[in-house]
């Protein structure tokens, strides 16, 4: 007997650094998948909007710089959302801040999402 396949609602994502190459490629893939949904893009026009549409997100997806990635972090931190983070070049201050967050939420850091180079940097 086949049983059908049950219905899961999608997961509802803001994308933080939206207009920027990985933001615009994350929204494409996002929008033909039915899993995802994409309740909000912030970028640095609008970046202020991101506080506002937690409520509606399941998740954020955060390709932007240092600076803007802290502050996403510490909004997700308070309202209890995961956030992944594809954002370089953070300090050693930074990371130290960031790891503050994790104590209060889900926060998923990998500053190069290419296999090949997470492994040359494992390597190095």
């Amino acid at each position: 007997m086949i049983r059908s396949r049950e219905i899961m609602p999608s997961i509802r994502l803001i994308i933080c650094g939206a207009s920027g190459r990985m933001g615009l490629r994350v929204h494409a893939l996002a929008s033909t998948d039915a899993r995802f949904s994409v309740s909000a893009r912030v970028s640095r026009a609008t970046a202020d909007s991101l506080a506002e549409s937690l409520g509606a997100a399941d998740a954020v997806i955060d390709f932007s710089v240092p600076e803007a990635s802290l502050k996403a972090a510490a909004l997700c931190a308070e309202a209890k959302k995961p956030i992944a983070i594809g954002t370089t070049g953070f300090s050693k201050a930074q990371q130290e801040k960031l790891s503050l967050y994790a104590q209060k939420t889900a926060i998923f850091v990998a500053p190069n999402f290419s296999p090949g180079v997470y492994v040359l940097g494992k390597l190095a």
